[in-house]
């Protein structure tokens, strides 16, 4: 079966066959209420061409897809950056370690910032 899992750089060389549901598990992070959750939602495209490669690494190989084409067609083209949907407290406490400087400056100069709001959550 794919999930997240299928999308690292492990290599199964005998997997010939991939199960792919079209859904993942994704950490939520809600800034208002500062709770993050584990939810269960559909993949972006990109995910699912990534699963999609497992099968037939090393030999000729199958997937199959257990969504419609027009499933397929609505997910988004690439997931949201994990920067964006996670808590901060962890990544400023990792600038201020490696002396990069204000969390606020080294996270809202990112390609993808995180809403001030949630930079001061995190801060």
């Amino acid at each position: 079966m794919s999930t997240n899992i299928a999308e690292t750089s492990v290599t199964l060389d005998d997997c010939v066959f991939v199960v792919d549901s079209g859904r993942c598990k994704r950490l939520t992070y809600d800034p208002v209420t500062q709770i993050s959750s584990l939810a269960t939602e559909w993949a972006a495209k990109a995910n699912v061409k990534q699963r999609r490669g497992r099968a037939g690494r090393v030999r000729e190989g199958t997937c199959y897809r257990l969504y419609t084409q027009a499933q397929h067609e609505a997910m988004e083209a690439e997931q949201e950056p994990e920067m964006l949907i996670v808590p901060l407290e962890q990544i400023c406490l990792s600038t201020l370690a490696l002396g990069l400087g204000k969390c606020s400056e080294v996270l809202g100069s990112a390609l993808d910032a995180p809403p001030a709001q949630q930079i001061d959550a995190g801060v």
